[in-house]
């Protein structure tokens, strides 16, 4: 169960980390300058790939995608956990791989997350774009066996 609990509370602190990444490069889209990143020695780095990691291969992006918002407002493609009841461990799925993500309708198969074991293999489907931002406003949820459920999204 420790295991389990600590993992999640990795993920969810690399996820606040991406978005401070993301947040840095949407500033710098707005031409707001920041420094570039430091190698070891302390000295700023000349390779601008050095403080991107990639992501694994996946679909691709459309430049008209809806995007998912989390719970503090945050727009991401492809998050690797979503959640649809904020401060709830059981109301997030968790490890998703997505196999589309389009302007109305993301796929994908992730966990549902448990805070006593291990999780439940789900697929997952955000759908129904909306507001200002075109974020997904809401998420199915499918169970191996057939069971859907569908949740508003914040």
């Amino acid at each position: 169960m420790t295991h389990t609990v600590t993992r999640r509370a990795t993920r969810r602190a690399a996820a606040v980390a991406g978005a401070a990444g993301l947040a840095i490069l949407a500033l710098g889209a707005c031409g707001v300058s920041y420094a570039a990143p430091a190698d070891q020695s302390g000295a700023p780095s000349a390779d601008p790939s050095a403080a991107s990691t990639s992501a694994p291969a996946g679909p691709s992006v459309a430049p008209d995608a809806a995007v998912y918002k989390d719970c503090v407002g945050v727009l991401d493609t492809m998050p690797t956990m979503v959640t649809w009841s904020c401060g709830t461990p059981t109301s997030t799925v968790d490890d998703i791989t997505w196999s589309t993500w389009g302007a109305t309708t993301a796929t994908g198969a992730g966990t549902l997350g448990t805070p006593t074991g291990p999780g439940t293999p789900v697929t997952v489907e955000l759908s129904s774009p909306g507001g200002d931002d075109h974020h997904f406003t809401a998420l199915t949820i499918t169970t191996k066996g057939g069971k859907a459920q569908t949740h508003n999204l914040p």
